[in-house]
């Protein structure tokens, strides 16, 4: 099974819009591992980066 960058976004989106799912960092990690199984390519500190509002979708700023 193979997932893209705009999978693992919209994946993201639902985890800033209910702050309760990502409070386990147990699950949040295991999640992670799972979608860098789907993809190599997949970062996992920004995909914790953009969950938590550092940085934007794509690893840039936030625009204001």
């Amino acid at each position: 099974m193979s997932m893209t960058k705009k999978e693992f976004i919209k994946l993201a989106d639902v985890l800033r819009k209910y702050p309760n799912l990502c409070s386990n960092d147990e699950a949040l990690s295991a999640l992670a591992q799972f979608c860098q199984s789907c993809n190599p390519r997949f970062s996992k500190t920004r995909w914790y980066d953009y969950i938590n509002g550092v940085c934007g979708p794509h690893g840039g700023h936030i625009k204001l």
